[in-house]
């Protein structure tokens, strides 16, 4: 019986050593995906059905779980295009709302504001906890979780006009998110990855 013991004690390290090697070769070759990111209104986190969150006409943030330093260059626009052409798999290079150079934004999101385009967009980062472009930051656990918190849109596209979230017409807001690097010589970036949220407000 001992002897059975031992040997299913062998085996069974020797099943978790390959396990763990494998795992660790699958973890090379597999592309950085997008940060978690969340919606979050009065406190609560919001559900998301269909990369669709509903939320009301006022105040909200957008929260993103880094596990390691790294930045997202995303793309806000009440235009849903770009969502719709991200949608159906067009490459980051021929979206519209990725056609320019990056709005250049203070750090620490001093102004609680979520800027908006059709054709340009903003790099969020998270550096350490003193150069970033959030509000907040936060350890738990392996992760740094970051929350830029909502006030206004600043419509970059109509010389920064200031809107406010409960004064906004439109009923939605489309974010098409991308986890990047750049090309060798930094002219055109490439995708690793990409997530899409419609900000749907419902009253």
């Amino acid at each position: 019986m001992k002897r059975f013991c031992w040997i299913l004690y062998i085996f069974i390290h020797l099943f978790l050593l390959i396990s763990c090697s494998s795992t660790d070769v699958d973890t090379k070759n597999t592309v950085s995906p997008v940060p978690e990111i969340f919606i979050k209104q009065e406190g609560l986190l919001l559900p998301v059905s269909e990369s669709t969150v509903e939320l009301r006409k006022m105040p909200f943030s957008i929260v993103v779980r880094f596990s390691k330093p790294g930045s997202i260059m995303l793309n806000a626009s009440l235009s849903s295009e770009t969502f719709n052409n991200a949608l159906s798999g067009h490459q980051v290079n021929s979206l519209r709302g990725f056609k320019k150079t990056a709005i250049d934004e203070e750090p620490f999101n001093k102004s609680k504001a979520l800027y908006i385009s059709t054709e340009t967009p903003q790099v969020w980062y998270y550096t350490d906890d003193s150069d970033h472009s959030f509000n907040t930051t936060e350890k738990i656990e392996n992760y740094t979780i970051c929350t830029r918190e909502i006030s206004f849109l600043i419509d970059y596209d109509s010389g920064n006009k200031q809107i406010e979230i409960t004064k906004l017409k439109e009923n939605f807001i489309y974010l098409v998110i991308i986890s990047f690097d750049w090309n060798e010589d930094f002219t055109q970036i490439r995708e690793k990855d990409r997530k899409l949220l419609r900000l749907k407000f419902i009253f």
